[in-house]
């Protein structure tokens, strides 16, 4: 009878013991919930030192309009800067509800600040908008204060003409607008054209865009002259079908017409 209780005893107190790791183990990998100014919902190991914070692991971080996920990163809640090591994605929330997403930004590798007002992605870049789809090797984003410098550095070999027509689109950006640089194997779509360039920029806010270097247009709407619309050429003839040049197109609208450009209405990162 004793033996009989003792196993009884012992049975229940290891089932109890189970049931206490699988709590355990359940409590563990529930996400864990860091703010400071902003919600910031993190999976896997999470490490904090001086203000930053390190995770590995799957990560969803909530940050304004932004959700970014990623296998690996960083936080440092004193600059407001967000690194995103390995498999990083942002998806801006549209502005209305019932809306699609405004941007959708995957990248080997990212860093960005609070309110994209730096952005930087680099291997196997791919941004998504309403109205646009585009692959890149890099991209670097921020309002034109930050932008002229960059865009400056990288265009330093290409000819004048094709320099000022691109400085001369971005002149029409507000100050608080948000521009997006792709560079490096860049093709995209949009409704009206695909193409391939070395050098792509998108003006978020007011839906333009414009090309920079070698170009390749394939216009894909049915009135195909009006997809052309303004657009222009800088050191080229003006891109056409299958056609290649230097297209830099006026008044920010890169080969497919004012309004063609990335981004719905609203868009940025």
């Amino acid at each position: 009878m004793r033996l009989h209780r003792f196993i009884t005893v012992l049975g229940i107190m290891i089932l109890l013991v189970a049931a206490c790791g699988i709590a355990l183990a359940a409590e563990q990998s529930k996400p864990k919930l860091i703010g400071r100014g902003a919600d910031f919902v993190l999976k896997g190991s999470v490490n904090q030192e001086k203000g930053r914070t390190y995770w590995t692991g799957d990560a969803e971080i909530i940050w304004e309009e932004y959700t970014i996920t990623g296998l690996a990163g960083e936080i440092d809640f004193n600059q407001r800067i967000l690194k995103v090591t390995r498999s990083a994605k942002v998806v801006q929330a549209p502005a209305e509800e019932g809306e699609d997403n405004r941007l959708v930004l995957i990248a080997d590798w990212l860093e960005m600040t609070s309110e994209g007002e730096s952005l930087t992605a680099t291997g196997n870049v791919w941004i998504t908008t309403a109205d646009m789809d585009v692959k890149a090797d890099n991209l670097e984003g921020g309002h034109p204060s930050r932008m002229k410098d960059i865009v400056a550095n990288s265009m330093a070999g290409m000819a004048e003409a094709v320099v000022a027509e691109v400085f001369a689109w971005m002149e029409q950006a507000g100050e608080d607008d948000l521009i997006y640089f792709l560079e490096g194997n860049v093709a995209g779509k949009t409704p009206e054209l695909e193409f391939q360039s070395g050098t792509l920029l998108v003006n978020a806010n007011a839906e333009t865009f414009i090309f920079a270097g070698p170009t390749e247009i394939i216009y894909t709407a049915e009135e195909e002259s009006e997809s052309a619309g303004e657009g222009g050429s800088a050191g080229g003839e003006d891109s056409g079908t299958g056609s290649e040049g230097s297209s830099a197109g006026s008044k920010g609208s890169g080969a497919g017409g004012e309004g063609s450009g990335a981004g719905g209405e609203g868009s940025g990162a």
